[in-house]
């Protein structure tokens, strides 16, 4: 019990219920990409891999942390969204940023491929985060991976309470929204049926009275 306890977190006044919700989860995890992981902090060069619903969050995150941010997304109908959250500039794969020596690329999508086309886009000595998890296994060049010393850095959240509070700080400073939608209780199975089909665009967040 005394551990459960450790682990609560006060809820800023100005955070609605939804986005607090959203924070421990898409919030969090974000946040350990770009930040606990990625190293990410201001005057950085950074690209965001997948801008998706966790992607779009961690893109917004690194924005906030005072990076220069570079999106990467075949989707074009998510580049105004990245625009709007402060990236720079949206390319649709990420072998049109190879040479260009960023910091650091977090990958949110994962499949492999993306992950070995990020080493490209890094510089001497650059990292790269996995955080997606769209291929569990792929093969990748040693030769770069060595030559250019690259660190491949694998992404999870820790359960830290100051990673949350940093992320619903950034939310009640106005800094960060994480997209989500609010259900009813009953409609989570209509619900996870969406999100199984790709139907989500962010975080489903299931509300009830009590």
């Amino acid at each position: 019990m005394i551990g459960n306890v450790e682990m609560l977190v006060h809820k800023p006044a100005g955070v609605e219920w939804s986005q607090a919700s959203a924070a421990t989860d898409a919030g969090v995890t974000s946040y350990s990409g770009v930040v606990v992981h990625g190293g990410v902090e201001k005057g950085m060069r950074v690209g965001i891999l997948g801008l998706g619903g966790l992607g779009m969050t961690g893109a917004r995150i690194a924005v906030v942390q005072g990076a220069e941010v570079i999106g990467i997304e075949p989707r074009e109908e998510a580049w105004q969204e990245a625009r709007d959250r402060g990236v720079s500039r949206v390319v649709k794969d990420v072998s049109e940023l190879a040479g260009e020596d960023l910091d650091v690329v977090i990958d949110f999508a994962g499949f492999g491929e993306t992950t070995v086309k990020a080493l490209d886009a890094v510089k001497f000595g650059g990292k790269v985060v996995l955080v997606g998890m769209g291929k569990l296994e792929f093969d990748f060049p040693s030769f770069d991976f060595i030559t250019r010393a690259i660190t491949l850095q694998g992404s999870t959240t820790l359960g830290k309470r100051e990673h949350l509070d940093a992320v619903l700080k950034m939310i009640a400073d106005g800094d960060l929204t994480i997209t989500s939608a609010d259900i009813g209780f009953d409609d989570i199975p209509e619900g996870l049926d969406r999100l199984a089909k790709g139907g989500v665009v962010g975080r489903l967040v299931a509300r009830y009275d009590r």
